[in-house]
């Protein structure tokens, strides 16, 4: 299966290499093969800079209604898959040298966190750099639409 151009699109503009968006290819596979019951439309790539070292520590693909998150993807299968549709009770977010209406910088950070309805599950979302201006949209398109009162 061929994963979307938008996310190959997506990988291409924060700087992935071939082996990532490899790797990423093979994930997006399995996931849709063991999963996916709707088309899979977007990706993030969770990041931090660790003294000037970018690490990735965990990879989400977003339909309309699931996410699913491989951690630590580049050396493990380690699956979670949740549901969000209307199933997000709590969503916070934290910018650091990052503003919405600019472009972000190397040193610029996102923090997302949301929480299920019961409570029990929580999605964190961690990106640097370039990611930050993809982070938002995925907030906007995938999880603040998902708050319910």
């Amino acid at each position: 299966m061929v994963m979307k151009e938008n996310i190959v699109r997506y990988l291409n503009c924060i700087g992935m290499s071939e082996a990532v968006v490899n790797r990423v290819s093979c994930i997006y596979n399995e996931i849709t093969q063991l999963f996916a019951t709707k088309e899979i439309e977007a990706a993030l790539i969770c990041d931090v800079n660790n003294n000037g070292l970018r690490e990735f520590t965990s990879l989400w693909f977003f339909t309309s209604s699931m996410a699913y998150e491989c951690k630590r993807f580049m050396v493990s299968d380690d699956y979670d898959v949740t549901p969000i549709e209307k199933n997000v009770v709590y969503f916070n977010i934290i910018k650091d040298k990052y503003s919405f209406d600019k472009d972000p910088e190397d040193n610029s950070q996102v923090t997302m966190n949301a929480l299920s309805i019961n409570g029990k599950i929580t999605m964190n979302f961690h990106v640097t750099g370039e990611n930050c201006k993809y982070a938002i949209e995925i907030a906007r398109n995938f999880l603040i639409p998902n708050v319910v009162s």
